[in-house]
């Protein structure tokens, strides 16, 4: 019985640990922000990796939030959000990039500031896994310190599996639903209070309000019911799940959600509100306790969220 409960006590500890990693982790950068000036994005033709428009100087990367802050307010920084329309390469034909351009021309039109770009295949290091999961773990101060965020989805096909890939296929991916909750649980002080979500399927670019696509609260929140493209390929090479790689940035989200409600303008306190209550109706939904994980030939039940709420609220 001893042992069980210095056991109990070590998993509790290691719990406390992984949270005031995540909370830390929402103020700090633990891989630089990288951006791309507007121009540059332009120049460029398609999507570029980061480390091609790293050798090309085409990156511009901030170690510290507090460098970002006065950027996004003067001159916009803008937060796409697209499904990868390959496994290798988000945009093989294209039409994302195209997308973009389309996304950029209205946010002109709009008189909206658009000065630099953030999108994951050349913000994020795609070469080494460890730099790319630091640069994950920082995925919440990224987009909320974004002035702007546009889910850019036109219809086109993947190109691996010959899927359709649309709107609703969009809104159906969990890394797409974890992006904007971190941009709608960010705190940027947009001027004109024009910081908005936008969608734009290459033909037409409307902010998600004007839109008739349903991307409320309930299903923003519920990443973890997302599809996940390493689950549809049962972890090929046993590699870690991408459910994993977002806990500490769902963590993080959710420990902004509570200071917000207990510290913010009142603005945030109803809209942190509105969300905490969602959870707490259904938090095995929404913060499941543990999740499957299949690769070939083996089965197991992995723990993501069990006891870590509670430690939350303490």
């Amino acid at each position: 019985a001893m042992k069980l409960q210095g056991f109990a006590k070590y998993l509790k500890s290691e719990k406390v640990t992984a949270i005031h990693t995540a909370v830390t982790n929402l103020n700090t950068f633990q891989f630089p922000m990288c951006l791309v000036e507007l121009k540059d994005f332009l120049s460029m033709g398609q999507l570029v990796c980061h480390e091609a428009a790293r050798a090309t100087g085409q990156l511009r990367c901030f170690d510290r939030p507090e460098e970002v802050v006065d950027l996004s307010l003067l001159s916009g920084i803008v937060f796409i959000s697209h499904q990868w329309a390959g496994f290798d390469h988000p945009d093989p034909e294209g039409e994302h990039y195209q997308a973009i351009l389309v996304a950029i021309r209205g946010m002109s039109e709009r008189g909206l500031k658009c000065g630099y770009i953030w999108v994951d295949y050349t913000s994020i290091p795609q070469a080494n896994a460890f730099q790319q999961q630091a640069a994950i773990n920082s995925l919440a101060v990224y987009a909320s310190l974004c002035s702007a965020l546009v889910s850019v989805a036109p219809n086109c096909k993947h190109a691996d599996t010959g899927a359709d890939l649309n709107v609703q296929t969009y809104c159906a991916r969990g890394w797409c639903r974890l992006e904007l909750l971190s941009f709608k649980t960010g705190t940027c002080k947009a001027e004109d209070d024009e910081r908005a979500a936008y969608l734009c399927d290459g033909l037409s670019f409307k902010s998600i309000q004007e839109s008739d696509v349903a991307l409320e609260d309930d299903l923003v929140l519920h990443v973890l019911g997302g599809s996940f493209t390493c689950c549809s390929r049962c972890h090929p090479g046993g590699v870690q799940c991408d459910r994993q790689k977002t806990r500490d940035v769902l963590l993080g989200i959710y420990w902004r959600l509570l200071a917000m409600r207990r510290d913010g303008d009142m603005q945030y306190v109803i809209e942190a509100d509105r969300i905490l209550q969602l959870v707490q109706m259904e938090v095995e939904k929404y913060f499941p306790a543990y999740t499957w994980y299949r690769s070939a030939g083996h089965e197991e039940m992995q723990e993501l969220f069990d006891g870590y709420l509670p430690l939350l609220h303490k």
